[in-house]
Protein backbone atom coordinates (compact mmCIF):
# COMPACT_ATOMS: atom_id res chain seq x y z
CA UNK A 1 0.00 0.00 0.00
CA UNK A 2 1.39 3.71 -1.37
CA UNK A 3 1.49 6.26 1.58
CA UNK A 4 -0.21 8.84 0.98
CA UNK A 5 0.81 12.77 1.08
CA UNK A 6 -1.68 15.61 1.21
CA UNK A 7 -1.43 19.09 -0.16
CA UNK A 8 -3.33 22.21 0.70
CA UNK A 9 -5.28 23.90 -1.79
CA UNK A 10 -7.25 26.49 -0.13
CA UNK A 11 -9.10 24.88 2.78
CA UNK A 12 -9.64 21.59 1.05
CA UNK A 13 -6.68 18.71 1.68
CA UNK A 14 -5.76 16.69 -1.98
CA UNK A 15 -3.88 13.58 -2.11
CA UNK A 16 -0.30 14.25 -4.06
CA UNK A 17 -2.25 13.10 -7.29
CA UNK A 18 -5.52 14.71 -6.73
CA UNK A 19 -3.62 18.35 -5.95
CA UNK A 20 -1.77 18.10 -9.60
CA UNK A 21 -5.69 17.48 -11.13
CA UNK A 22 -7.44 19.95 -8.54
CA UNK A 23 -7.90 23.22 -10.66
CA UNK A 24 -11.38 24.32 -8.84
CA UNK A 25 -12.84 24.39 -5.20
CA UNK A 26 -16.39 22.67 -5.34
CA UNK A 27 -18.63 24.49 -2.86
CA UNK A 28 -21.41 22.71 -1.82
CA UNK A 29 -25.25 23.70 -1.74
CA UNK A 30 -26.03 25.18 1.41
CA UNK A 31 -28.97 22.65 1.12
CA UNK A 32 -26.60 19.41 1.55
CA UNK A 33 -24.90 21.99 4.61
CA UNK A 34 -27.54 22.90 6.42
CA UNK A 35 -29.81 19.51 5.93
CA UNK A 36 -32.63 22.18 4.55
CA UNK A 37 -35.98 21.64 2.30
CA UNK A 38 -35.10 17.71 2.38
CA UNK A 39 -38.53 17.13 1.47
CA UNK A 40 -39.15 19.58 -0.79
CA UNK A 41 -39.97 17.55 -3.85
CA UNK A 42 -42.10 15.44 -1.85
CA UNK A 43 -45.27 14.62 0.48
CA UNK A 44 -44.85 14.54 4.08
CA UNK A 45 -46.40 11.44 4.86
CA UNK A 46 -44.29 9.63 2.46
CA UNK A 47 -41.44 10.09 5.16
CA UNK A 48 -43.91 7.49 7.80
CA UNK A 49 -44.85 4.83 5.01
CA UNK A 50 -43.73 1.43 5.80
CA UNK A 51 -42.81 0.59 2.23
CA UNK A 52 -42.85 -3.36 3.11
CA UNK A 53 -46.77 -3.55 4.88
CA UNK A 54 -46.13 -7.42 6.25
CA UNK A 55 -47.62 -8.26 9.75
CA UNK A 56 -44.82 -10.20 11.05
CA UNK A 57 -46.50 -10.54 14.64
CA UNK A 58 -48.74 -12.98 13.87
CA UNK A 59 -47.37 -14.78 11.59
CA UNK A 60 -45.79 -17.29 14.67
CA UNK A 61 -48.97 -19.23 14.38
CA UNK A 62 -48.49 -19.51 10.95
CA UNK A 63 -49.65 -22.76 9.36
CA UNK A 64 -46.44 -22.40 6.86
CA UNK A 65 -43.90 -22.17 9.28
CA UNK A 66 -44.56 -25.19 11.10
CA UNK A 67 -41.18 -27.93 10.42
CA UNK A 68 -38.96 -25.06 9.95
CA UNK A 69 -35.47 -25.82 8.61
CA UNK A 70 -34.02 -22.48 6.97
CA UNK A 71 -34.20 -19.01 7.32
CA UNK A 72 -34.98 -17.89 3.77
CA UNK A 73 -38.57 -20.01 4.29
CA UNK A 74 -39.67 -17.23 7.04
CA UNK A 75 -40.50 -14.32 4.84
CA UNK A 76 -42.39 -16.57 2.04
CA UNK A 77 -44.64 -17.99 5.03
CA UNK A 78 -45.64 -14.56 5.89
CA UNK A 79 -46.29 -13.22 2.66
CA UNK A 80 -48.96 -16.81 2.66
CA UNK A 81 -49.81 -16.22 5.90
CA UNK A 82 -51.09 -12.44 4.46
CA UNK A 83 -52.13 -13.27 1.52
CA UNK A 84 -54.70 -15.87 2.88
CA UNK A 85 -55.97 -13.64 5.73
CA UNK A 86 -56.85 -10.56 3.41
CA UNK A 87 -60.27 -11.64 1.99
CA UNK A 88 -60.03 -9.22 -0.81
CA UNK A 89 -57.76 -11.68 -2.25
CA UNK A 90 -60.91 -14.14 -2.92
CA UNK A 91 -63.84 -13.60 -4.69
CA UNK A 92 -67.43 -14.68 -3.36
CA UNK A 93 -67.82 -15.74 -6.89
CA UNK A 94 -64.80 -18.22 -6.81
CA UNK A 95 -65.13 -21.68 -8.07
CA UNK A 96 -62.43 -24.16 -7.38
CA UNK A 97 -62.47 -27.47 -8.91
CA UNK A 98 -60.56 -30.48 -8.21
CA UNK A 99 -59.86 -32.86 -11.42
CA UNK A 100 -58.04 -36.22 -9.43
CA UNK A 101 -57.06 -39.26 -11.14
CA UNK A 102 -55.39 -42.36 -9.46
CA UNK A 103 -54.48 -44.84 -11.83
CA UNK A 104 -57.23 -46.32 -12.16
CA UNK A 105 -60.34 -43.37 -12.46
CA UNK A 106 -60.94 -39.85 -13.05
CA UNK A 107 -63.21 -37.53 -11.11
CA UNK A 108 -63.96 -33.90 -10.92
CA UNK A 109 -64.39 -32.24 -7.35
CA UNK A 110 -65.56 -28.71 -5.88
CA UNK A 111 -64.02 -27.69 -3.05
CA UNK A 112 -63.90 -24.41 -1.21
CA UNK A 113 -60.86 -21.68 -0.42
CA UNK A 114 -60.59 -23.59 3.02
CA UNK A 115 -58.88 -26.36 1.98
CA UNK A 116 -56.23 -24.41 0.08
CA UNK A 117 -53.92 -24.75 3.73
CA UNK A 118 -53.73 -28.39 3.26
CA UNK A 119 -52.56 -28.16 -0.58
CA UNK A 120 -50.36 -25.23 -1.00
CA UNK A 121 -46.95 -25.25 0.36
CA UNK A 122 -43.65 -23.02 -0.98
CA UNK A 123 -40.83 -24.38 -0.55
CA UNK A 124 -38.58 -26.59 -1.78
CA UNK A 125 -37.96 -29.70 0.19
CA UNK A 126 -35.25 -32.38 0.70
CA UNK A 127 -34.33 -34.90 3.58
CA UNK A 128 -31.70 -34.81 6.25
CA UNK A 129 -28.93 -36.54 3.77
CA UNK A 130 -29.96 -33.92 0.95
CA UNK A 131 -32.06 -36.55 -0.95
CA UNK A 132 -35.13 -34.83 -3.19
CA UNK A 133 -38.43 -35.09 -1.45
CA UNK A 134 -40.37 -32.50 -3.02
CA UNK A 135 -40.35 -29.54 -5.85
CA UNK A 136 -42.42 -26.12 -6.37
CA UNK A 137 -43.06 -24.19 -9.40
CA UNK A 138 -45.12 -21.41 -10.24
CA UNK A 139 -45.82 -18.95 -13.00
CA UNK A 140 -48.00 -16.68 -14.89
CA UNK A 141 -49.19 -16.71 -18.69
CA UNK A 142 -49.10 -13.57 -20.42
CA UNK A 143 -52.35 -12.01 -20.97
CA UNK A 144 -52.14 -12.00 -24.91
CA UNK A 145 -56.34 -10.27 -25.40
CA UNK A 146 -55.51 -6.67 -25.28
CA UNK A 147 -58.80 -5.82 -25.09
CA UNK A 148 -59.81 -7.12 -22.42
CA UNK A 149 -57.83 -7.42 -19.10
CA UNK A 150 -58.88 -10.20 -16.91
CA UNK A 151 -57.24 -12.30 -14.13
CA UNK A 152 -54.31 -13.69 -15.50
CA UNK A 153 -54.03 -17.62 -15.53
CA UNK A 154 -51.38 -18.74 -12.98
CA UNK A 155 -49.83 -21.93 -12.71
CA UNK A 156 -49.23 -23.56 -9.34
CA UNK A 157 -47.26 -27.21 -9.39
CA UNK A 158 -45.62 -29.39 -6.41
CA UNK A 159 -44.25 -32.97 -6.79
CA UNK A 160 -43.83 -34.67 -3.90
CA UNK A 161 -41.37 -37.77 -4.40
CA UNK A 162 -42.45 -40.22 -1.92
CA UNK A 163 -45.87 -40.27 -2.81
CA UNK A 164 -45.69 -40.11 -6.56
CA UNK A 165 -48.01 -37.14 -6.13
CA UNK A 166 -48.11 -33.75 -8.64
CA UNK A 167 -50.38 -31.04 -7.33
CA UNK A 168 -51.70 -28.82 -9.93
CA UNK A 169 -53.34 -24.98 -8.56
CA UNK A 170 -54.41 -23.34 -11.40
CA UNK A 171 -55.75 -19.46 -10.75
CA UNK A 172 -57.70 -17.82 -14.07
CA UNK A 173 -60.52 -15.43 -15.35
CA UNK A 174 -63.79 -16.79 -15.90
CA UNK A 175 -64.40 -19.25 -19.31
CA UNK A 176 -60.66 -18.78 -20.05
CA UNK A 177 -60.44 -20.17 -23.19
CA UNK A 178 -57.10 -22.15 -22.42
CA UNK A 179 -58.27 -23.74 -19.22
CA UNK A 180 -61.63 -24.94 -20.72
CA UNK A 181 -59.30 -26.47 -23.49
CA UNK A 182 -57.53 -27.79 -21.02
CA UNK A 183 -60.42 -29.72 -19.24
CA UNK A 184 -61.49 -30.94 -22.76
CA UNK A 185 -57.95 -32.08 -23.01
CA UNK A 186 -57.88 -33.72 -19.59
CA UNK A 187 -61.82 -35.59 -20.25
CA UNK A 188 -61.19 -36.86 -23.75
CA UNK A 189 -57.41 -38.63 -22.65
CA UNK A 190 -59.21 -40.16 -19.93
CA UNK A 191 -62.03 -41.33 -22.30
CA UNK A 192 -59.01 -43.22 -24.55
CA UNK A 193 -57.02 -44.46 -21.95
CA UNK A 194 -58.61 -47.08 -19.59
CA UNK A 195 -55.62 -47.62 -17.46
CA UNK A 196 -54.84 -43.47 -17.19
CA UNK A 197 -51.43 -43.66 -17.39
CA UNK A 198 -51.27 -40.68 -19.43
CA UNK A 199 -51.40 -38.35 -16.33
CA UNK A 200 -48.48 -40.01 -15.08
CA UNK A 201 -46.02 -39.66 -17.77
CA UNK A 202 -44.65 -36.29 -16.31
CA UNK A 203 -44.97 -34.05 -13.79
CA UNK A 204 -45.01 -30.82 -15.64
CA UNK A 205 -47.02 -32.46 -18.86
CA UNK A 206 -50.29 -29.96 -17.93
CA UNK A 207 -47.45 -27.01 -17.82
CA UNK A 208 -46.18 -27.40 -20.81
CA UNK A 209 -49.15 -28.30 -22.08
CA UNK A 210 -50.66 -24.73 -20.83
CA UNK A 211 -47.78 -23.23 -22.26
CA UNK A 212 -48.18 -25.07 -25.84
CA UNK A 213 -52.20 -23.58 -25.18
CA UNK A 214 -50.99 -20.12 -24.36
CA UNK A 215 -48.56 -20.01 -27.94
CA UNK A 216 -51.88 -21.05 -29.77
CA UNK A 217 -53.97 -18.49 -28.17
CA UNK A 218 -51.44 -16.09 -28.67
CA UNK A 219 -51.67 -16.68 -33.03
CA UNK A 220 -55.50 -15.69 -32.45
CA UNK A 221 -54.28 -11.97 -31.41
CA UNK A 222 -51.24 -11.97 -33.80
CA UNK A 223 -53.31 -12.39 -36.49
CA UNK A 224 -55.45 -9.40 -35.55
CA UNK A 225 -53.20 -7.52 -34.65
CA UNK A 226 -51.17 -7.52 -38.39
CA UNK A 227 -54.69 -6.98 -39.92
CA UNK A 228 -55.18 -3.81 -37.80
CA UNK A 229 -51.83 -3.07 -39.06
CA UNK A 230 -52.06 -3.34 -42.80
CA UNK A 231 -55.13 -2.10 -42.91
CA UNK A 232 -53.18 1.35 -41.54
CA UNK A 233 -50.32 0.79 -43.62
CA UNK A 234 -52.42 0.51 -46.57
CA UNK A 235 -54.28 4.00 -46.09
CA UNK A 236 -50.82 5.32 -46.27
CA UNK A 237 -50.08 3.74 -49.29
CA UNK A 238 -53.18 4.60 -51.24
CA UNK A 239 -52.22 8.24 -50.05
CA UNK A 240 -48.69 8.05 -51.72
CA UNK A 241 -50.58 6.54 -54.63
CA UNK A 242 -53.16 9.36 -55.26
CA UNK A 243 -56.20 7.48 -54.71
CA UNK A 244 -56.93 8.93 -51.31
CA UNK A 245 -56.60 13.08 -51.14
CA UNK A 246 -53.55 14.19 -48.43
CA UNK A 247 -56.22 15.62 -46.05
CA UNK A 248 -54.81 17.06 -43.01
CA UNK A 249 -57.51 15.19 -41.09
CA UNK A 250 -56.85 11.78 -42.30
CA UNK A 251 -53.43 12.25 -41.44
CA UNK A 252 -53.71 13.24 -38.49
CA UNK A 253 -56.00 10.01 -37.54
CA UNK A 254 -53.31 7.65 -39.48
CA UNK A 255 -50.95 9.30 -36.71
CA UNK A 256 -53.18 8.57 -33.88
CA UNK A 257 -53.64 4.43 -35.29
CA UNK A 258 -50.00 3.98 -36.05
CA UNK A 259 -49.70 5.49 -31.89
CA UNK A 260 -52.17 2.67 -31.51
CA UNK A 261 -50.09 -0.33 -33.56
CA UNK A 262 -46.84 0.86 -31.59
CA UNK A 263 -48.27 0.59 -28.13
CA UNK A 264 -49.80 -2.65 -29.20
CA UNK A 265 -46.82 -4.16 -30.73
CA UNK A 266 -44.70 -3.38 -27.26
CA UNK A 267 -47.49 -5.01 -25.53
CA UNK A 268 -47.55 -8.19 -27.44
CA UNK A 269 -43.35 -7.88 -27.71
CA UNK A 270 -43.51 -7.85 -23.52
CA UNK A 271 -45.68 -10.80 -23.55
CA UNK A 272 -43.58 -12.93 -26.01
CA UNK A 273 -40.62 -12.29 -22.92
CA UNK A 274 -43.29 -12.93 -20.62
CA UNK A 275 -44.06 -16.47 -21.98
CA UNK A 276 -40.23 -17.49 -23.22
CA UNK A 277 -39.23 -16.13 -19.52
CA UNK A 278 -42.21 -18.86 -18.16
CA UNK A 279 -41.25 -21.47 -20.77
CA UNK A 280 -37.27 -21.71 -20.13
CA UNK A 281 -38.59 -21.54 -16.29
CA UNK A 282 -40.73 -24.33 -17.16
CA UNK A 283 -37.88 -26.16 -19.43
CA UNK A 284 -35.10 -25.04 -16.29
CA UNK A 285 -37.28 -26.69 -13.63
CA UNK A 286 -38.51 -30.02 -15.82
CA UNK A 287 -34.60 -31.00 -16.59
CA UNK A 288 -34.18 -29.96 -12.64
CA UNK A 289 -36.55 -32.54 -11.31
CA UNK A 290 -35.65 -35.10 -14.00
CA UNK A 291 -32.21 -35.04 -12.70
CA UNK A 292 -33.73 -35.32 -8.95
CA UNK A 293 -35.80 -38.42 -9.67
CA UNK A 294 -33.18 -40.26 -11.53
CA UNK A 295 -35.56 -40.58 -14.36
CA UNK A 296 -34.88 -42.18 -17.84
CA UNK A 297 -34.69 -39.24 -20.96
CA UNK A 298 -36.80 -41.23 -22.78
CA UNK A 299 -39.53 -40.89 -20.65
CA UNK A 300 -39.67 -36.88 -20.70
CA UNK A 301 -38.33 -36.80 -24.30
CA UNK A 302 -41.75 -35.19 -25.58
CA UNK A 303 -42.31 -32.76 -22.61
CA UNK A 304 -38.99 -31.45 -23.15
CA UNK A 305 -39.52 -31.25 -27.13
CA UNK A 306 -42.77 -29.60 -26.30
CA UNK A 307 -41.08 -26.90 -24.09
CA UNK A 308 -38.65 -26.45 -27.01
CA UNK A 309 -41.20 -25.87 -29.50
CA UNK A 310 -43.14 -22.96 -27.48
CA UNK A 311 -39.40 -21.36 -26.81
CA UNK A 312 -38.37 -21.00 -30.79
CA UNK A 313 -41.63 -20.46 -31.25
CA UNK A 314 -42.17 -17.57 -29.33
CA UNK A 315 -38.51 -16.43 -30.12
CA UNK A 316 -39.50 -16.03 -33.75
CA UNK A 317 -42.82 -14.56 -33.02
CA UNK A 318 -41.03 -11.64 -31.19
CA UNK A 319 -38.61 -11.12 -33.62
CA UNK A 320 -41.78 -10.58 -36.19
CA UNK A 321 -43.23 -8.42 -33.76
CA UNK A 322 -39.68 -6.60 -33.51
CA UNK A 323 -40.26 -6.35 -37.84
CA UNK A 324 -43.52 -4.88 -37.62
CA UNK A 325 -42.20 -1.95 -35.56
CA UNK A 326 -39.57 -1.52 -37.72
CA UNK A 327 -42.03 -1.17 -40.26
CA UNK A 328 -44.49 1.04 -38.18
CA UNK A 329 -41.73 3.43 -37.45
CA UNK A 330 -40.94 3.49 -41.23
CA UNK A 331 -44.46 4.28 -42.21
CA UNK A 332 -44.53 6.87 -39.06
CA UNK A 333 -41.92 8.28 -40.52
CA UNK A 334 -43.48 8.87 -44.48
CA UNK A 335 -46.77 10.38 -42.74
CA UNK A 336 -44.88 12.81 -41.00
CA UNK A 337 -43.20 13.73 -44.28
CA UNK A 338 -46.85 13.85 -45.73
CA UNK A 339 -47.78 15.98 -43.38
CA UNK A 340 -44.87 18.18 -43.21
CA UNK A 341 -44.68 18.39 -46.85
CA UNK A 342 -48.30 19.35 -46.74
CA UNK A 343 -47.40 22.25 -44.53
CA UNK A 344 -44.75 23.50 -46.64
CA UNK A 345 -47.13 23.66 -49.55
CA UNK A 346 -49.61 25.79 -47.97
CA UNK A 347 -46.60 27.55 -46.38
CA UNK A 348 -45.65 28.66 -49.99
CA UNK A 349 -49.20 29.15 -51.05
CA UNK A 350 -49.58 31.31 -48.09
CA UNK A 351 -46.83 33.13 -48.86
CA UNK A 352 -47.62 33.62 -52.46
CA UNK A 353 -50.70 35.22 -51.08
CA UNK A 354 -48.75 37.54 -49.00
CA UNK A 355 -47.37 38.62 -51.44
CA UNK A 356 -49.64 39.76 -53.79
CA UNK A 357 -51.22 41.30 -50.91
CA UNK A 358 -48.45 42.99 -50.33
CA UNK A 359 -48.13 44.31 -53.67
CA UNK A 360 -51.57 45.85 -53.20
CA UNK A 361 -50.77 47.41 -50.51
CA UNK A 362 -47.46 48.55 -51.74
CA UNK A 363 -49.55 50.13 -54.74
CA UNK A 364 -51.96 51.97 -52.52
CA UNK A 365 -49.15 53.42 -50.05
CA UNK A 366 -47.53 54.86 -53.62
CA UNK A 367 -50.97 56.08 -54.40
CA UNK A 368 -51.75 57.91 -51.20
CA UNK A 369 -47.79 58.85 -50.74
CA UNK A 370 -48.68 60.89 -54.52
CA UNK A 371 -51.93 61.78 -53.96
CA UNK A 372 -51.89 63.08 -50.01
CA UNK A 373 -49.48 65.91 -49.87
CA UNK A 374 -52.15 67.60 -51.95
CA UNK A 375 -54.87 66.61 -50.41
CA UNK A 376 -53.62 68.10 -46.86
CA UNK A 377 -52.59 71.35 -48.33
CA UNK A 378 -55.77 71.86 -50.03
CA UNK A 379 -58.01 70.83 -46.83
CA UNK A 380 -55.43 73.57 -44.81
CA UNK A 381 -56.68 76.77 -47.74
CA UNK A 382 -59.89 75.05 -47.49
CA UNK A 383 -60.47 75.78 -43.99
CA UNK A 384 -60.35 79.50 -44.18
CA UNK A 385 -57.41 79.30 -41.82
CA UNK A 386 -55.39 81.79 -44.87
CA UNK A 387 -57.26 84.21 -47.04
CA UNK A 388 -56.24 86.44 -49.88
CA UNK A 389 -57.83 89.98 -51.05
CA UNK A 390 -58.72 89.59 -54.70
CA UNK A 391 -56.33 90.47 -57.19
CA UNK A 392 -53.68 90.84 -53.97
CA UNK A 393 -50.34 88.06 -53.70
CA UNK A 394 -50.43 88.41 -50.30
CA UNK A 395 -51.78 85.42 -47.99
CA UNK A 396 -53.32 86.75 -44.58
CA UNK A 397 -53.88 84.30 -41.72
CA UNK A 398 -57.37 83.98 -39.76
CA UNK A 399 -58.16 84.67 -36.30
CA UNK A 400 -59.32 81.02 -35.91
CA UNK A 401 -56.19 79.25 -37.10
CA UNK A 402 -55.68 79.05 -33.12
CA UNK A 403 -58.88 76.65 -33.50
CA UNK A 404 -57.46 74.26 -36.20
CA UNK A 405 -54.40 73.63 -34.50
CA UNK A 406 -56.17 73.44 -31.30
CA UNK A 407 -58.30 70.32 -32.60
CA UNK A 408 -56.05 68.88 -34.79
CA UNK A 409 -52.90 68.36 -32.39
CA UNK A 410 -54.72 66.80 -29.71
CA UNK A 411 -56.29 65.11 -32.51
CA UNK A 412 -53.53 63.48 -33.92
CA UNK A 413 -51.90 62.83 -30.74
CA UNK A 414 -54.67 60.65 -30.17
CA UNK A 415 -55.03 58.45 -32.57
CA UNK A 416 -51.34 57.96 -33.07
CA UNK A 417 -51.37 56.32 -29.18
CA UNK A 418 -54.64 54.36 -29.84
CA UNK A 419 -52.62 53.00 -33.14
Amino acid sequence: MANTHSHTHGEINFSRLEASLATTNVIRRQNSVEMRDVNRHGVADDAHINELDFDFSTASSCEALRGLHFLQDVFPAVQYHQHMQNLLNFSDQTQIQCFEADGTHQRWHDISADGLENILHTRFESDESGGFVACDFFCQHPRWNLSFQGAPLSVYVRYTKVWNLTTYIIAHRERDANVNALQSILGLAGDVSPNLRVFFDDPFDIAVLLSTLSFETSKFHVKKFQRFMWTQINKVDDHLAGIEGSDRARLGDLTKQLQVISQNADSHIANADVAIVTADAIRTAHTRLRVAISSPASSHQRVHDAIEYVIKSMEKQKLWFLNYKGRKDSTMSLVYNLVTQQDAANNIQLSVSMKKDSTSMNAIAALTMVFLPGTFVASILDAGVFTSEPGSNKIQTSGIWWVWLAISVPLTITTVLCW
